[in-house]
């Protein structure tokens, strides 16, 4: 809930508060690895005011946290990381609860080597739906909702550590999905596809083993919903 309704909030006020967002943005990087996309897609959009916000935000707490907690807690942080990684090798993650591209791939028999390609392929699309999405001027895309929906949507294939919990990220992109769709009208098929996909996430856990699986698929089609109707805006626009 804290992590998707920082980067939720940010992303609401990018344009009309810049610097609040960079703030919302920058206390979001307690949860580090969701923050991988965020920073090209303000690059690209030439938000640079939360850009630089967002970064000293992180800069300060970091430091703040180091001051009030000692430098142990910094140095622990570091030396745990390696420990992480190796822990998708020694099986000390439930898998059948990691709705990520890597934990379903490996649900579905592939063994790790195969499947971390298969994330890194995933975090390939996921970065250039978000450089596409974000990389264009603001009188040619007026559809901001549309560009947040896609990076929270591309944050979840793009990271391979993502637990059940971290889907809340998604309430928002569904959120500005169908806010798009009430606001420029709708294809039947888009708003079954939006429907079947929330009903799918909220029994996944339903789903047992096949959860990761099926989450990633759902995710998938929601980022392709997003896309899609991005796409067909900017050539309405003829751009």
């Amino acid at each position: 809930f804290l992590t998707a309704g920082l980067i939720g909030l940010g992303l609401v006020w990018l344009q009309p508060r810049p610097i609040l967002a960079g703030i919302c943005i920058g206390l979001a990087s307690v949860k580090p690895h969701f923050g991988l996309l965020i920073p090209i897609a303000l690059i690209c959009g030439a938000h640079w005011k939360a850009f630089w916000t967002a970064a000293i935000t992180v800069i300060v707490s970091a430091v703040a946290a180091g001051l009030l907690f000692g430098a142990d807690s910094w140095f622990g942080f570091i030396g745990t990381l390696s420990s992480n990684m190796r822990g998708f090798e020694q099986g000390a993650y439930n898998w059948s609860v990691m709705p990520s591209v890597l934990g379903a791939l490996h649900q579905a028999g592939l063994d790790l080597g195969w499947a971390w390609r298969g994330q890194i392929l995933a975090a390939a699309v996921a970065l250039a739906a978000v450089g596409w999405a974000w990389w264009s001027q603001p009188e040619r895309t007026p559809l901001p909702g549309l560009n947040a929906a896609i990076l929270c949507l591309a944050t979840l294939l793009a990271v391979p550590m993502v637990y059940l919990y971290d889907l809340m990220l998604l309430v928002p992109a569904i959120a500005w999905l169908w806010a798009d769709m009430r606001d420029r009208g709708f294809r039947k098929w888009e708003v079954l596809l939006l429907a079947g996909c929330c009903a799918g996430l909220i029994g996944l856990r339903e789903f047992g083993a096949a959860g990761p699986m099926v989450g990633v698929a759902l995710n998938f089609a929601l980022l392709c919903l997003a896309v899609s109707r991005q796409f067909e805006a900017r050539r309405r626009a003829g751009a």
